[in-house]
């Protein structure tokens, strides 16, 4: 075993050591959308390998993708309310990254890798998904009393099902209070087959992020 820091959990779980970056959170960006319908936003991050969680109450916010351009990802989304109808409000992205060759301060922790990469820096807040918070997209989390969580999509749901004639239909997911609900959305017409891939989310603790 090489020489370092390694720090474990009372599940015997690695979770910090130099084998792999640890993701922190970078920041909160705040954008109000409002739409009379079906709408469409892109949101673009500048980072080394950006996660999004997406925080929204009222409005249905469905992951359609991302890509990277450089040193950019850009992820889309598509936004109505309740049964693609209109609706706004102000919806919360929150931006985790791994820890960024700089711009931290000299104060607190930080751990190396053996090739002088910075994997961890106590200035960024370690991605917290509790016990339990990894998700199908179906699934509805309820979390502690007085916690915040924001959905992070790790794969996109995309299913065809038979509602009196075959339907694409997606998730999305939604914040009340300590919960993440999940809601069946109808996209367009479908093929011929029912085909049921649910997707994968985390629940990820953003309480006091800001």
């Amino acid at each position: 075993m090489p020489a370092g820091l390694r720090i474990i959990n009372d599940t015997g779980t690695v979770q910090i050591d130099e084998n792999w970056k640890n993701y922190g959170f970078r920041q909160k960006i705040s954008v109000f959308l409002s739409t009379p319908g079906l709408s469409f936003y892109s949101l673009p991050v500048t980072g080394e390998a950006v996660l999004l969680a997406v925080k929204a109450s009222t409005l249905m916010i469905e992951p359609l993708g991302s890509s990277l351009s450089g040193s950019t990802w850009t992820f889309d989304f598509r936004y109505h309310g309740e049964f693609t109808g209109g609706g706004s409000e102000t919806v919360d992205f929150y931006v985790f990254d791994v820890p960024p060759a700089g711009g931290f301060s000299n104060v607190g922790m930080q751990v190396f890798n053996a090739s002088g990469e910075r994997v961890y820096h106590s200035d960024m807040d370690v991605m917290k998904v509790p016990p339990g918070g990894i998700l199908p997209c179906n699934t509805s989390f309820f979390g502690t009393p007085g916690r915040t969580y924001a959905p992070l999509t790790l794969i996109n749901p995309t299913r065809t099902e038979n509602v009196g004639g075959y339907f694409t239909s997606t998730r999305a997911l939604r914040v009340s209070g300590s919960d993440i609900l999940s809601s069946n959305i109808l996209i367009g017409p479908g093929g011929f087959l029912d085909f049921a891939n649910e997707g994968l989310y985390a629940a990820v603790d953003v309480t006091g992020l800001s």
